[in-house]
């Protein structure tokens, strides 16, 4: 899913988790549970056939990512159904690591 010249009026309105692709209903439900209220998709938040609104949120896209809170990045599935968490643990080992918080 991505929003284009086409498609912003209905981007702007109501969205519905259904509607959305698996990967990007994993990344609201991981927000929601982590008590995190936005979340910046790319895809849905820069018109994707408009050179003008690429222009103007690249030269955001620091400050985006600076300011967040976490990024979430979906790295293993082919396309948007694939959804953020794998499905054969053979696919990923996992990593611990140690976090602290104040």
């Amino acid at each position: 899913m991505t929003t284009k010249k086409a498609t912003i009026n209905q981007r702007r309105q109501c969205a519905f988790l259904k509607d959305l692709s698996q990967t990007f209903r994993d990344a609201v439900i991981t927000s929601r549970a982590l008590g995190v209220r936005y979340l910046w998709i790319d895809s849905l938040y820069i018109i994707q056939d408009s050179k003008y609104d690429w222009k103007f949120e690249v030269q955001r896209m620091c400050q985006y990512y600076t300011n967040s809170l976490m990024t979430i990045s979906e790295v293993s599935s082919a396309g948007g159904e694939g959804g953020l968490f794998a499905t054969n643990p053979g696919l990923t080992s996992p990593i611990p690591i140690e976090i602290t918080f104040p």
